[in-house]
């Protein structure tokens, strides 16, 4: 039986042991979508790598066509899998965790769903098994059981995930720098897995050598140093784009309050122009209804003179008549 470690070297296991739980965990929810933290994804190298160049119908329609007309045309199994069928493997494959088994079933039970058939002589889980084991490695990137199964073993702590050898055989170049860069910080990820695994045993010894053990320590905390760091960048990127965005947005409010103004002052002259108009139209109105007033008062006392002159012309006539008759 091994003696009982001390408070101290208990405490160490304890703390060591938790940050390797919480490591895996977090490395498995993020690889299988669960976490859909992309900030994270890149940093661990999770899951940013899967799919790629299936996620439209642009890549994903060639390969369906393919295997449909491939099959309505053959009346046995594939000798060789088609180019387009093969490259949609590839493509699924890349960056999954799962088992074997489990991807290979995946891929046969969309295929049979483009064909609409409950099964096919083309081709079956045990070709697509086989194809998958040409084309890509399966990679235990953590800290692997002693007697693992390589194809079927789904030990967390392992960190199993497939890769694809000619990336550039079924890739674009963009999808290409994707894998590449996913890849070294998978790496990063599975190297610390293994160290503090490492860690984790080497403190359950109670004659640990702690100069070994302060060397795997400095390992694991190397990373939580660089993670730190890449987050906060992250975060200062985040900041800057979301203050670009705001920017953004308060330009184009102040242009939209700039035109807003504009529109206000050219309506308000607009108005002011239209009350002057108003306003001399009826000047101008008034004017002409005085000019008419005065024009016919003018008439009219023109008429009233007019009518009392013929009067007084007729009494002076009627004047004249009397006199020259009582002559």
């Amino acid at each position: 039986t091994k003696p009982a470690l001390s408070a101290a070297q208990q405490h160490k296991h304890d703390v060591y042991l938790h940050k390797l739980t919480d490591l895996e965990e977090l490395y498995v929810s993020l690889a299988l979508g669960t976490n859909r933290d992309e900030v994270l994804q890149e940093i661990y190298g999770a899951h940013t790598d899967v799919g790629l160049n299936l996620s439209t119908a642009e890549h994903l329609e060639p390969c369906r066509t393919e295997v449909v007309t491939e099959c309505s045309h053959a009346s046995k199994a594939w000798s060789t899998v088609p180019p387009l069928a093969k490259s949609f493997i590839a493509r699924r494959v890349q960056g999954s965790m799962e088992s074997l088994s489990a991807l290979a079933g995946t891929i046969h039970a969309e295929w049979l769903g483009w064909l609409k058939v409950p099964a096919t002589e083309c081709f079956n889980v045990s070709m697509l098994e086989m194809e998958i084991k040409s084309m890509a490695e399966r990679v235990s990137y953590g800290a692997k059981p002693k007697k693992a199964h390589m194809f079927q073993d789904t030990t967390p702590r392992a960190m199993w995930v497939w890769e694809v050898g000619a990336v550039e055989s079924y890739f674009d170049d963009d999808a290409v720098k994707v894998i590449r860069r996913v890849r070294k910080q998978r790496k990063r990820t599975g190297q610390t897995i293994k160290t503090l695994d490492k860690i984790v045993a080497m403190a359950q010894e109670p004659a640990t050598d702690d100069s070994k053990l302060s060397l795997e320590e400095s390992k694991a905390s190397r990373f939580y140093v660089a993670v730190e760091l890449e987050l906060q960048k992250a975060q200062k990127r985040l900041d800057l784009e979301k203050q670009k965005v705001a920017e953004k947005r308060l330009k184009a409010q102040q242009q939209l309050d700039k035109d807003e103004a504009k529109r206000v002052d050219l309506e308000h002259k607009r108005k002011e122009k239209d009350e002057a108009k108003k306003k001399l139209e009826a000047l101008a109105k008034e004017k002409e209804d005085l000019e008419l007033q005065r024009r016919r008062q003018t008439w009219g006392s023109f008429l009233k003179k007019d009518a009392d002159a013929n009067t007084t012309d007729e009494l002076s006539r009627d004047k004249a008549a009397q006199a020259h008759a009582q002559m």
